[in-house]
């Protein structure tokens, strides 16, 4: 199910993609507007530093075996992110983790309490954004989502003085952006948000998904 290119894609891919079933892609709106926006910042596979969101030593060092671990969401895999999160509460990037590997278990009680608790700790987040966004639309709140984003569905917007996005995080915003405008019946919203996300990451699972849930008419 998973096809992005390298390790720094796949902790992102399982954070916004396997705690649901259906999440949709999206952002921008109509060609000119998404070739503007797109020119205030890079999106790149490279890995990608955030000053707000610091993490210890001993995770960075680990980061992508634990990125691993939360794919294969093994019983021992999950018992050791439970470890690590207990230890370090204040990493969003563990409670991340930790969600998506309960998600894949099938764990939907635990996976949605620590969304929601990773939201209210950390609200500037990004991706803390992005699953309470779902849990949002995954109970019906289809209204709370754009407050949750402070009403900018815009990434230059949203973070004014970030001038970089990984390729991951692109996706996972957009997928939540477009699943909001299609619930609303804006479907040329998300027609244009997809046509966006065919651009920057045609083969990204995000892309596929969208692709997916819009059905024939796209």
């Amino acid at each position: 199910m998973h096809h992005a290119s390298g390790k720094s894609d796949h902790y992102h891919a399982v954070v916004d993609s396997h705690w649901r079933v259906n999440s949709a892609p999206v952002f921008a709106a109509g060609g000119d507007s998404i070739k503007q926006a797109m020119r205030a910042y890079e999106v790149t596979r490279k890995p990608v530093s955030q000053a707000n969101q610091p993490m210890p030593e001993i995770i960075a060092a680990q980061y992508d075996e634990l990125v691993e671990l939360a794919q294969l969401a093994s019983h021992a895999a999950v018992a050791r992110l439970e470890m690590l999160a207990s230890k370090h509460p204040a990493v969003s990037v563990l409670n991340n983790l930790l969600a998506a590997a309960y998600s894949r278990q099938g764990r939907m009680k635990e996976a949605l309490a620590v969304v929601e608790r990773n939201y209210k700790q950390s609200p500037e987040y990004l991706f803390a954004r992005i699953q309470y966004a779902q849990l949002c639309l995954l109970a019906g709140k289809v209204d709370s989502v754009p407050g949750i984003f402070d009403y900018h569905f815009d990434l230059k917007l949203l973070y004014p003085t970030r001038t970089k996005y990984h390729i991951s995080e692109f996706a996972a915003f957009a997928a939540v952006a477009g699943e909001y405008y299609l619930l609303k019946g804006d479907r040329e919203a998300a027609e244009s948000y997809y046509r966006t996300l065919k651009h920057v990451a045609p083969e990204h699972e995000m892309t596929e998904r969208l692709q997916s849930l819009m059905g024939d008419g796209e």
